[in-house]
């Protein structure tokens, strides 16, 4: 079986869908079947469908791609594993590629939170209260029963880049990463698509469908989604639901249940709290990196 040689370590919310789409369309490259086998990360403790552990299926991801120079993979949350780094630099050859894509860490808490309250990974609703959870949270405590990956209900730590990006220098130093921005990704996707074709060192001429992906739109039967994610036998059988039968199922249920959801907005108290926390890390990031982070500091100044 061939071995993956590109890895996307994440982080969540930050672009990493949106370019393992991307790169998939490119001639050279094979990106994995799914999209988050999170194989590495021996730390990880995610719940049972989360992840791919067993070597031979996901080597099989790749195979028939022997020939081609790229094989990649996205794991959002090998960026916040203690051992992902190394264990995917011991498994994988001397050319392998490791690309971390980073975002405004205040927009990204928001945006996380978001997707765990939609997928029952989270149960307190309240941004910030989810935020004084944290202490508790890495003591094990205050863990909701339908977790399926606790490590990264401590927001602040999982947006708290600069640890997570010495320990991938660490492991493959600094000549086989890469680090781009989702805000450059939304400004001008082309240009930064050039550049990872060229740190890849494949044909950088070649231009895919720069479709947006993961748009933010309001969910439909938020509170049937989070219902079925604390029961996995009722989800399981919900999945052998005819499709035909399981709109109006789905439309009666959600009825019932509240509904369809848009994500709340971010409360000036809360994005002030972020604001304050993370701008005590940007100038060491900003050392790290070897580019200014101004893009950030212009969107904490506006206005909320």
């Amino acid at each position: 079986m061939p071995k993956p040689n590109l890895f996307l370590f994440g982080a969540a919310k930050c672009g990493t869908t949106s370019l393992h789409t991307y790169l998939e369309q490119h001639p050279e490259i094979c990106m994995s079947r799914v999209k988050e086998p999170h194989h590495f990360g021996s730390d990880l403790n995610l719940g049972e469908g989360w992840h791919i552990p067993d070597r031979s299926e996901y080597e099989a991801m790749f195979d028939g791609a022997e020939s081609l120079p790229r094989r990649g993979e996205s794991s959002v949350f090998y960026m916040i594993s203690e051992n992902a780094a190394r264990e995917v630099a011991d498994y994988a050859d001397g050319d392998a590629r490791v690309i971390a894509m980073l975002r405004d860490p205040v927009s990204a808490v928001w945006s996380l939170h978001w997707q765990f309250i939609k997928s029952a990974n989270e149960d307190i609703e309240d941004l910030a209260a989810a935020l004084d959870a944290e202490a508790d949270r890495a003591e094990g405590r205050r863990i909701p029963p339908s977790v399926h990956n606790a490590q990264a209900l401590r927001y602040i730590n999982t947006y708290s880049y600069e640890p997570h990006l010495r320990r991938i220098i660490g492991a493959f130093g600094r000549g086989r990463g890469r680090n781009e921005l989702f805000e450059d990704l939304k400004s001008d996707p082309a240009a930064l698509y050039r550049r990872v074709l060229g740190f890849l060192g494949v044909d950088e001429s070649f231009a895919p469908e720069f479709e947006v992906v993961n748009p933010a739109v309001p969910v439909r039967n938020l509170a049937l989604r989070r219902a079925l994610a604390r029961a996995p036998k009722l989800k399981k059988l919900w999945g052998k639901v005819p499709n035909q039968i399981r709109g109006g199922v789905g439309k009666t249920a959600a009825s019932m249940l509240g509904g369809d959801q848009t994500r709340p907005p971010l409360k000036p108290d809360t994005r002030a709290r972020l604001v304050d926390t993370f701008s005590n890390q940007i100038e060491s990031l900003e050392q790290l990196l070897g580019r200014d982070l101004n893009v950030w500091r212009d969107a904490w100044n506006r206005s909320p």
